[in-house]
């Protein structure tokens, strides 16, 4: 197993200005940090590895090393978390979330090797758009928060939904727009109010 100082990692690249980042990863290779901004995700201990989407296309980009190695149509994605580097969780607009499976080497109809994603659940309960999504391979559950003012509890390896916590009658003001899950508590947030 290798280890990385965090005193040894310096920026990779710059944004720019106008580009916020949604989260940083390091890069163990190049021992430098990768900015993701919003709308990117990186593949856990495969940081040249993306999962993009947005732009109003509907679409979910798998990326390695910049280039589009599959596009995936009608995924409607908003907000992706990584449960292990074999699991994916998005949420989408069409209110749904989503379990992917995610896989590398040889494909079917394909004769380039590496990262592709393949939909194994489309879970439904919430009734407006998903915003926000966390995983958690040990606990075995995922957490989704949508506008409709609540955040749903699924289990990750059946794909089924287990309950609600919910912040209100939906709208801007209640909808779930931050969800985490640590070693002893699921956190869910919207403007309204917090709970734990």
């Amino acid at each position: 197993m290798q280890s990385l100082s965090l005193k040894t990692l310096v920026p990779s690249t710059d944004l720019g200005p106008t580009t916020p980042v949604r989260e940083l990863v390091p890069d163990i290779i190049t021992e430098k940090m990768v900015p993701c901004p919003e709308g990117v995700l990186c593949m856990p201990q495969h940081p040249h590895e993306h999962i993009e989407w947005g732009s109003g296309s509907g679409e979910l980009r798998v990326l390695i090393d910049q280039k589009v190695v599959q596009v995936v149509e009608n995924a409607f994605c908003t907000c992706a978390a990584f449960a292990d580097t074999n699991s994916l969780v998005t949420g989408s607009s069409d209110y749904t979330v989503r379990l992917w499976k995610a896989s590398r080497g040889p494909h079917l109809n394909s004769s380039a090797a590496g990262l592709r994603v393949t939909l194994s659940h489309i879970m439904r309960v919430h009734t407006d758009e998903v915003v926000s999504v966390a995983a958690s391979r040990a606990w075995s559950l995922v957490v989704s928060g949508s506008k409709d003012g609540s955040a749903a509890l699924w289990d990750l390896n059946k794909g089924v939904y287990v309950r609600s916590i919910w912040h209100g009658e939906g709208g801007e003001s209640s909808a779930v727009s931050l969800v985490s899950i640590n070693e002893s508590t699921v956190s869910t947030s919207s403007s309204v109010e917090a709970s734990t």
